[in-house]
């Protein structure tokens, strides 16, 4: 399950990310944080991880590190907890 941390505000997007997170969760936060981008030009983004099954934290982790790579001119910082 993947939601939006109440806390976000400009720039500053957070993301909970716990149990099992679908494909369409994924294609739905990098939309959002596309959308982000647009707006605001960068980005800092927090991602909380908790009660992930291993795979779910790996594909989890890839999933990020890809969206960072793609998009690294346009994110600040990342901080994966």
């Amino acid at each position: 399950m993947m939601r939006r941390l109440e806390k976000s505000h400009d720039q500053i997007i957070g993301y909970s990310l716990s149990g099992e997170v679908s494909a369409d969760e994924y294609t739905q936060l990098a939309s959002e944080l596309r959308d982000e981008i647009a707006q605001h030009g960068t980005i800092r983004v927090l991602f909380r991880l908790s009660d992930l099954g291993l795979s779910s934290f790996f594909t989890a982790l890839d999933e990020r590190l890809s969206f960072v790579r793609e998009n690294s001119d346009d994110v600040e910082r990342v901080a994966v907890v």
